[in-house]
């Protein structure tokens, strides 16, 4: 009981769950091996794709199906024509 309230009185002063592991492990010396963490989420930074890459990765794209409607014969065509105009 008295673990619990030092970790809830832990966690209102610094409202932080990893902050508050980390305190608890220091106080009862607790070994991190013991203790299974949670994987850490990074957020990952996508790469920035210019306009002209974009326009080719969607053009490879419609040209790799196997078959192609008449929408996506159009929009090769379309995505060409702006892809030379912006050489």
């Amino acid at each position: 009981m008295k673990k619990i309230l030092t970790q809830l009185a832990v966690y209102i002063l610094c409202g932080c769950h990893d902050k508050t592991d980390n305190i608890m492990d220091i106080i009862y010396g607790e070994n991190k091996s013991q203790k299974q963490k949670p994987l850490v989420k990074t957020n990952s930074v996508k790469s920035v794709m210019s306009k002209k890459e974009e326009l080719v990765d969607n053009l490879t794209y419609l040209k790799s199906k196997k078959t192609k409607t008449k929408q996506d014969k159009e929009s090769i065509y379309t995505l060409e024509m702006v892809l030379k105009n912006m050489k």
